[in-house]
């Protein structure tokens, strides 16, 4: 029996029952209290708290849901899992007990034909109705087992509608089980099965843990269809049933990992976890730094650690998307329909990644003399790793092994606990009122670094006087150049040091006059009076200021595509995307390539950006406009893009409109009734974008080749594609001249060197941008490189005063020397290839040190 078959075997039962069968809700519940659907009652809370009346006193669903707290059982068990379907039949005050209990055994013996020998029960230690009516349905007594709360008292949650609960148990046989002559459905081994929960909701639970009687007794009931698949497919684990099972053929055909042995458990988790990320992207959430989204991201990297751990360390997850859609493709048809969007998002988390995973090999390779030394990778060196790099502490300790030391785990997760912690209270801030009449004033539009005095520290919501080493807190300067979060804008992050002592700065918030740096001191101490120096992350600042202002060019480009009737509704602004909420009908793809074009052509023009204080008065009366939702003071910042837009805002920006480089919306989509969002990247990223497109559309070209497709439906559509890829070609070439035009080469001994990852840069667009930016400096060498699957390519030019000293072909030596490789070309310029990724920042500083010897 498929799962399809079982699945709607279910809902046609409880159909015929008087039950209304509804569609799966989202994985993103609006229960405040959790962050994913749990369980299959989630959506109906209200209805069981009596908040709400239900429109229906029966319903029955399939309900996706999404769950980590046991996420390090998942793949050593063979029913833990992420993502799962949970089959229930819910009563909101219409039957109880009396019915549901019938309704479930009659279900599972004649409509799944289940053996009635097989099948076991256990209630609630003092829930003796519940005994009374499986006994009425023939269950012998010695099949019926009381539990107490632990496994027979259930709720979806911390707090909200709880109750007694009854399950029904498979008993797979002796071979499954531990073999004692008392084993039953109470034992821990894998004998028996639970394949169905009753839940008899007749409490609340609140914060306190307090019990009260539900003003109407429910019934919410859940079945795991993985399970119950298990058991009707015959399959010793639900990772063998029709739903993960094609996953691990896909995975396993791809990354070679065969599923037998070490690679069983490997291939399970990255099953599991594909199908949770997949579910979730589908519904809205993508990988993030912080909640569903931090979620999402760890699935997608756990996934991937284990895959580097088998020796597969390619992106490659993305391309077993497919496989999923195509196993819901009757029940969730909504994943093929998105499966190019969830596809992208995946390739980007995986690349993203694996940049992290380069960055921190690199990282450890640098520490490996230090470690030998200590003959362990301390605590510190592995939180390290993993907290600014993204590295997995699973990875340091197989890397730590290749040095027959070990990892002071104990160590690592002190930090890991008080790294929640603090991440835990600067995201409860906005919640902390500390009282204070301090005033800081914000130098940061023109200053990246400043020096300042502390004027107060705060711990705990309490002023104290000083701060020391490993102390987390706040602390007000008087003057500094961290912009708070604001307007939509994240705030900046940095460090704060004096003479002896780091404050490491993570967010950054306004309330009333004064700016409170949260984070943490790194070393050293710091006392209220003491004179330090402020400096922000330019490259966040810099990434956040080009986010925004395309924003206000974007809004501006709306407005006159589709009137001054849209009105922004909202936005988010960050170093790595823009959001950009506003009231409108449904954009067509015509609509998005014209507002694309035209924010592009606004960012070509290099329109200069520029900033007036004025009277909020004067201000309206000029034209800026003012946002719906925020409130001004009587002294207002104006921006204005030349003619392009004016706008009131107390932002960050760019300096002229070219420095953001491009623009690519990446996503427009439906929030609420009348208002849309467009999700966009600028600079590099859409870059990127955009040459993932071209590279979607070089296969497509192919395969339309050799297909047989019409020939002249063919022609007409290769032409669109060439048409296509000349406009992308284009926008890459601007996007080229910008980068070299505003060069900025870092100074080694009496040269300048400029070295950058062109990442999806082919040789024809680096040597382009190396005859561009060549000359703009007399003792420029330029080392630009694109990484790829084999290794990386790269393009070494030196300018004509450099080529009199030295030649192109000898810098270009040095850097294959340290990482494989080889290359050729002139003396001012050489194209090649890199075998080790790994070794590139090696490479280069053997490249810098050479340079100072010159």
């Amino acid at each position: 029996m498929t799962s399809d078959d079982i699945r709607r075997l279910f809902l046609n039962y409880f159909k015929d029952r008087g039950h209304t069968v509804l569609p799966s809700f989202s994985l993103v519940p609006e229960d405040p209290t959790i962050l994913f659907t749990i369980a299959g009652m989630v959506p109906f809370k209200p209805y069981f708290l009596g908040r709400e009346e239900p429109p229906f006193k029966r319903a029955a669903t399939s309900q996706k849901c999404l769950r980590t707290n046991d996420i390090e059982e998942v793949g050593k068990t063979a029913r833990h899992h992420t993502f799962f379907e949970m089959l229930g039949n819910f009563s909101f005050g219409d039957y109880f007990k009396e019915k549901a209990i019938p309704f479930a055994w009659v279900f599972v013996t004649e409509v799944l034909h289940l053996q009635k020998e097989r099948l076991f029960i256990t209630i609630y230690k003092d829930d003796d109705e519940s005994y009374e009516i499986w006994r009425s349905l023939d269950i012998p007594a010695e099949k019926i087992y009381r539990s107490g709360e632990k496994d027979n008292f259930w709720s979806a949650g911390p707090v909200g509608p709880c109750g007694p609960c009854s399950e029904i148990y498979y008993d797979r046989g002796e071979n499954f089980g531990c073999k004692r002559s008392d084993c039953s459905p109470l034992c821990d081994c894998d004998r028996f099965l639970e394949i169905w929960n009753l839940v008899f909701m007749q409490y609340n639970r609140d914060e306190e843990s307090n019990l009260t009687l539900l003003s109407k007794k429910g019934i919410d009931t859940g079945m795991g269809l993985e399970r119950i698949a298990s058991v009707l497919q015959g399959k010793d684990s639900n990772y063998e049933t029709d739903l993960i099972y094609p996953i691990i053929e896909k995975i396993s055909s791809i990354t070679g990992i065969e599923y037998k042995g070490k690679g069983i458990i490997p291939l399970r988790v990255m099953s599991d976890h594909l199908r949770g990320a997949v579910f979730a992207i589908s519904d809205g959430v993508l990988p993030s730094n912080e909640g569903r989204g931090y979620v999402v991201r760890r699935l997608l990297r756990r996934a991937l650690t284990l895959s580097h751990l088998s020796g597969y360390q390619i992106p490659f997850i993305y391309k077993a998307v497919p496989t999923v859609s195509d196993i819901y493709r009757h029940s969730y048809p909504e994943l093929f329909e998105k499966k190019e969007y969830i596809i992208d998002a995946i390739r980007a988390e995986e690349e993203k990644f694996s940049q992290s995973l380069k960055d921190g090999l690199s990282i450890f390779n640098k520490l490996v003399p230090q470690i030998r030394k200590d003959g362990i990778v301390s605590g510190e060196i592995a939180f390290m790793l993993y907290d600014t790099y993204g590295f997995p502490v699973e990875l340091t300790k197989e890397m730590a092994a290749e040095f027959n030391v070990g990892v002071d785990i104990e160590g690592f997760n002190e930090l890991l606990i008080q790294r929640k912690n603090l991440s835990r209270q600067g995201s409860q801030f906005v919640n902390e009122v500390i009282t204070t009449s301090l005033t800081t004033e914000f130098v940061g539009y023109d200053n990246f670094k400043t020096g300042s005095k502390i004027l107060g520290i705060y711990k705990s919501n309490n002023e104290v006087r000083s701060l020391s080493f490993g102390e987390e807190g706040y602390i007000v300067l008087d003057k500094t150049p961290f912009y708070p979060e604001s307007g939509g804008q994240i705030s900046d992050i940095g460090y704060i040091v004096s003479k002896n002592s780091t404050f490491r700065v993570i967010n950054v918030q306004k309330e009333k006059d004064a700016i409170f740096h949260f984070g943490k001191v790194e070393s050293g101490s710091f006392c209220a009076g003491d004179s330090i120096e402020a400096e922000i992350d330019i490259n966040r600042r810099s990434l956040s200021s080009s986010n925004h202002t395309c924003t206000h060019i974007l809004h501006a480009v709306l407005r006159e595509k589709f009137g001054e009737a849209v009105s922004q509704r909202g936005s988010f602004v960050s170093d790595e995307l823009l959001r950009f909420d506003f009231f409108s009908n449904a954009l067509s793809d015509e609509d998005i390539s014209d507002i694309e074009i035209s924010v592009n052509k606004i960012i070509m023009k290099n329109y200069k950006v520029t900033v007036q204080e004025m009277n909020l008065e004067d201000a309206i009366k000029s034209g800026a406009i003012a946002l719906f939702s925020d409130k001004y003071k009587s002294k207002v910042r104006v921006v204005n893009i030349d003619s392009v837009s004016s706008e009131l805002c107390g932002g960050t920006h760019v300096k002229m409109t070219g420095e953001i480089g491009m623009f690519a919306i990446v996503k427009q989509e439906s929030i609420a009734s009348s208002v849309r969002r467009i999700e966009a990247f600028t600079g590099i990223k859409a870059l990127k974008y955009f040459q993932q497109k071209r590279k979607n559309l070089d296969e497509i070209d192919k395969i339309l080749d050799a297909s047989g497709f019409p020939v002249k439906k063919s022609i007409s559509i290769i032409k669109d594609l060439d048409e296509t890829k000349k406009r992308l070609k284009e926008v890459t070439m601007n996007y080229l001249r910008i980068r070299a035009n505003n060069l900025a080469a870092e100074e080694i001994g009496k040269f300048s060197l400029y070295s950058e990852n062109l990442n999806g840069c082919t040789k024809e667009d680096m040597l382009f941008f190396v005859d561009l930016a060549r000359n703009h400096f007399d003792n420029l060498i330029l080392f630009i490189y694109s990484v790829n699957d084999q290794g990386a390519n790269f393009v070494l030019s030196i300018s004509d005063k450099v080529s009199k000293g030295i030649s192109a072909k000898e810098l270009a030596k040095i850097i294959t020397n340290v990482t494989g490789g080889g290359s050729g070309g002139r003396d001012k310029v050489v194209q090649g290839g890199i075998k080790d990724i790994n070794k590139l920042d090696f490479a280069i500083n053997a490249l810098k040190d050479f340079l100072k010897t010159v």
